[in-house]
């Protein structure tokens, strides 16, 4: 076999492998948005699946939450609340050239019960980021999020108070 045409057929392969590899990214944000709306119907009855085995929650002023049962432990207790609500509206998805990393990002409003019983709600902004996992899809690697709350302001002498509240 000639050297030209032994050229021509590793030039031709490279190619094909090069252009062949065209990511679909609009049908991804759909596919995204689509697994963003299955993911909090499911967190609300307390699967975390969407998660990957060791995604992590950061939360504001709180150390990560690693892994997908410690996760779960706390979307369980949350919902035990009888003041419990969340709700998601999102701003923008991208998804990599690769088509294997994306992230979501959306507004919260969240709803608990204060220390006296009485519902207290939240409002902020958050990041998903996800990773496509080959036999599981979209997965969630990381969850961070801050409120839009202003930030108290301790009067000397109240650290321990704010501190209770932390």
């Amino acid at each position: 076999m000639s050297k030209l045409f032994r050229f021509a057929v590793i030039a031709s392969a490279v190619f094909a492998v090069s252009c062949g590899q065209q990511i679909d990214l609009e049908g991804q944000r759909a596919a995204i948005h689509k697994f963003h709306d299955e993911c909090s119907k499911a967190l609300l009855t307390g699967n975390v699946e969407c998660f990957a085995e060791n995604g992590q929650w950061l939360p504001p002023k709180a150390p990560p939450i690693t892994g997908r049962d410690k996760i779960g432990e706390l979307v369980s207790q949350a919902i035990e609340d009888p003041n419990f609500s969340v709700s998601h509206e999102i701003v923008d998805i991208d998804v990599s050239d690769s088509g294997d990393l994306a992230y979501i990002h959306y507004t919260y409003k969240f709803t608990s019960s204060g220390p006296d019983g009485n519902p207290i709600t939240e409002q902020g902004k958050a990041i998903y980021v996800l990773k496509k996992q080959p036999q599981a899809g979209w997965k969630i690697l990381f969850d961070i999020w801050n409120t839009d709350q202003p930030e108290i302001c301790a009067a000397e002498g109240d650290e321990a108070d704010i501190a209770a509240i932390h």
